[in-house]
This record gives structure tokens, sequence and C-alpha cells, in this order.
């Protein structure tokens, strides 16, 4: 069961799912999301895209091949930042209060 999703980005903002056509493209730092009940966080992927209710991140042939598929397609892009800032924004992401701790992968 694919749950709430939320993105942090490399400006220090973090955007909830819910309107995925507003969501700023580039400057992924990593995406939460509730999966069977606890957080799954995504991060250091180069792409990231949502198929089927869950959120994936990968490198360039992993996008190509999502973007083959039919229907709608959305690529956000990651960025690569200064590692204190990565720190401080995955330490953001992975202590997120909305996001339990009980799944991490």
């Amino acid at each position: 069961m694919y749950g709430k999703a939320r993105i942090y980005y490399a400006d220090g903002s973090a955007r909830d799912t819910d309107d995925l056509a507003l969501l700023p493209k580039v400057g992924v730092i990593a995406i939460n999301q509730i999966i069977d009940g606890g957080r799954r966080t995504r991060y250091d992927h180069d792409f990231y895209w949502i198929n089927n209710g869950e959120w994936f991140g990968g490198d360039r042939h992993g996008a190509d091949m999502y973007l083959m598929q039919s229907g709608y397609k959305l690529i956000l892009f990651g960025m690569h930042i200064n590692t204190h800032l990565f720190k401080a924004i995955l330490h953001q992401a992975q202590s997120d209060p909305d996001f339990s701790a009980a799944k991490v992968s």
C-alpha cells in the first residue's frame, strides 16, 4: 500500500506530492514515502519518477525505460550538492515526524 510522499530539495524546502504538476522538477535530494505502514527514503539518484503510486530513483537507463512505457510521465532531476548540505537535507528527511521510521530502505 502506497501512502503519502514528500520531496526534499537542494534549497532546503520540502513539498508534498499532492499536485504533481506543481512540483519543482530540478534539485531533488530525497523522497520519503509511506509504503506498507513505514517510511521508504529514496536518495542519491540522478532521476526520480512515480509509477503506479510508488516513487523510484535511478540512473539515465532507468529513466529512459520508464519513459518508454505508455501513459503520462513525470521525471524529476536530482542534484549533486556540497556533502554537508546533502547530509543536513537527508537528516531532515529521515527525521521528518510525518514519516515513521518503521521501514527504511
